[in-house]
């Protein structure tokens, strides 16, 4: 009985490590895809897509594909209005929801459920839906081609301020504000000295979500990025020749991995620490 339980459940293990093996290939194939296309040239691109080895001239066609990227679009300016924007982005979703998620959790006021449910309801609003409307605001007040047109939307996050009320909830050392206001510190010196360092953990996983999602976001600056100068590095990866696009997505991913890779650590951390609702 001991050997036959003991070999379903190794057996059981195989399939289950056979499956997400071939779930990580899956997943890993279209970068490895994309590393082989930046060494080819169009040619190559063109006729051979499905050679997935280096070739000889490999060297060649990097170099080639390099020039082709930088003539063909600004590829350098278009990296800082990226790094730009996702910064900007991550700030002020942090700063917003730490603010209003402090409040939720902390302050007792009229009407307060009623707000906080306001905002989890927009949640299931899908984003597609306030796309017309925000097109013509950003109509009215002159915004296309301007960076912030991209992240000061990012103001209102309903998930960053569900995360650190949740949090806070668990967390927050209501004896501690109490001390601090005996001691003389104004609010806003509260959730500067107090609160932020006790919602490091949760503040770095909405940061890493929110820095690589502005990273990565492609259809609002399509929506509203009409000059060159003005691009993302996705909107530019879909105005240069595939090659160019292919080793243009390679230089532009190691930091996004990198950066996922640093912080992804916080958030394991920040989503597991204080997120258990009570039943």
């Amino acid at each position: 009985m001991s050997k036959k339980f003991h070999l379903k459940t190794y057996s059981t293990k195989f399939v289950m490590y056979l499956l997400l093996w071939c779930l990580a290939l899956i997943t890993i194939f279209p970068f490895f895809y994309m590393l082989i296309a930046a060494t080819k040239n169009w040619h190559q691109i063109t006729f051979h897509a499905d050679q997935i080895l280096p070739r000889h001239d490999t060297i060649d066609n990097i170099k080639a594909n390099f020039f082709m990227l930088i003539n063909s679009a600004p590829f350098l300016r278009c990296v800082w209005n990226s790094i730009y924007v996702a910064i900007m982005s991550t700030f002020l979703t942090l700063l917003s929801s730490s603010l209003c998620g402090y409040a939720f959790a902390s302050y007792e006021f009229k009407g307060k459920n009623i707000f906080f449910w306001i905002i989890m309801f927009s949640l299931m609003i899908p984003p597609t839906v306030g796309i017309i409307p925000l097109f013509s605001v950003m109509k009215t007040l002159g915004w296309f081609s301007k960076a912030r047109a991209l992240y000061l939307p990012m103001l209102a996050n309903a998930y960053g301020v569900f995360m650190i009320r949740k949090y806070l909830e668990e967390s927050l050392n209501r004896d501690l504000i109490d001390a601090a206001r005996i001691d003389g510190c104004s609010e806003f010196k509260i959730y500067y000295k107090v609160v932020l360092p006790m919602i490091k953990p949760v503040l770095g996983a909405l940061g890493v979500l929110t820095f690589t999602t502005s990273w990565g976001s492609y259809f609002l600056p399509l929506l509203f990025m009409r000059e060159s100068t003005s691009w993302t590095i996705p909107l530019m990866l879909t105005k240069v020749p595939p090659p160019a696009a292919a080793l243009g997505g390679v230089l532009t991913m190691f930091p996004y991995v990198l950066f996922f890779v640093l912080f992804s650590k916080w958030i394991i951390k920040g989503i597991t620490e204080g997120m258990v609702m009570e039943i």
